[in-house]
């Protein structure tokens, strides 16, 4: 079964075509938004999988919570087996998703081994007024 080595939510990610490195740009922790409702900005949730053997198969979601506690968003990108690869990463756009309230979203990762989701990984977002100059 893959693990999961980390997750991160970025604003950019820069991919070195001759290294193969790649680099995540601007860490998103927090949004500061003018009004409700509004709507997820573009951001990337990056992953990096461990798998125990070349070729075995990774299936993965992700869910948004929102502060209530429910899910608000879930997606199941294709992960499909790297070739000749035991770590994978794996890179999803997030965006569009609504908020319509303040506090703190978790953007939870999982992992579907056997017929069950199993939680891997859960970051969480705050998200909060702007507040600008003339307002403070």
């Amino acid at each position: 079964m893959a693990k999961l080595l980390w997750a991160v939510t970025c604003q950019r990610v820069l991919t070195d075509s001759d290294t193969n490195s790649v680099s995540y740009i601007e860490a998103v922790e927090q949004l500061s938004i003018p009004t409700l409702p509004f709507q997820f900005p573009p951001f990337t949730l990056g992953t990096l999988w461990k798998r125990d053997r070349v070729g075995e198969p990774l299936t993965m979601r992700v869910e948004i919570v929102n502060p209530e506690g429910r899910v608000i968003a879930g997606l199941e990108p294709p992960t499909g087996a790297a070739e000749g690869a035991v770590r994978q990463r794996v890179n999803l756009v997030l965006s569009g998703v609504p908020i319509d309230a303040y506090g703190e979203y978790v953007i939870r990762v999982l992992q579907k081994e056997g017929g069950a989701w199993r939680t891997e990984a859960e970051l969480v977002l705050d998200v909060g007024r702007l507040v600008r100059a003339a307002e403070s």
